[in-house]
């Protein structure tokens, strides 16, 4: 200790720029030592958007066109919808823009609508699948998934139920309607 201390008195400036270079390298010895090292790179990363699309093969015409409805008698009209885009994980038809076009009593209350997909009874009213409903009651009707290319055939029934003898369904004669159908898949 003696021996700093007639060093600092000797030269102060030297003596820190001693101790400052021993700091130094005391810092970078430190600094420097070895370690394990790995690397991987994944380059061109792509991410494209999907297509949600289909085709109707009624598209802008009518899937149910009813002349002469009878009480009792049911009519059908079928439409076939393929999937054309590369998912779709829900789809549904929705039936708006109920109008009655003819007669004294409306028809889409007393009129009951059913529906199969390629066969299967679809659920039009929450209740089970295979029953019907009153079309007035139906709105967004839900169809499920869809593959790639799956195609089905829909098949919409109505009918008007045979209330019993002597004109009990009189009301509803001339009685008529319009409903639009629009079909929807979506991811």
């Amino acid at each position: 200790m003696q021996r700093a201390a007639v060093l600092w008195r000797a030269n102060p400036a030297r003596l820190l720029v001693a101790l400052f270079a021993l700091l130094l390298a005391g810092g970078m010895a430190a600094a420097t030592g070895a370690n394990f090292n790995s690397t991987t790179s994944n380059p061109a990363n792509v991410v494209t958007a999907g297509v949600i699309s289909h085709d109707n093969d009624k598209a802008g015409a009518t899937v149910l066109n009813v002349l002469h409805l009878m009480p009792g008698q049911p009519e059908s009209g079928t439409v076939k919808i393929t999937n054309t885009g590369d998912a779709a994980a829900a789809s549904s038809v929705t039936l708006s823009n109920l109008t009655a076009t003819s007669g004294s009593t409306p028809l889409a209350p007393a009129l009951d609508v059913s529906l199969t997909a390629d066969g299967t009874p679809v659920d039009l009213n929450g209740a089970a699948a295979g029953t019907s409903a009153k079309l007035s009651a139906l709105t967004s009707i839900p169809l499920g998934a869809w593959a790639v290319g799956e195609d089905r055939d829909y098949v919409f029934t109505v009918e008007l139920p045979d209330t019993g003898p002597d004109g009990a369904d009189n009301a509803y004669q001339g009685a008529g309607l319009t409903v639009d159908m629009t079909w929807e898949l979506t991811s």
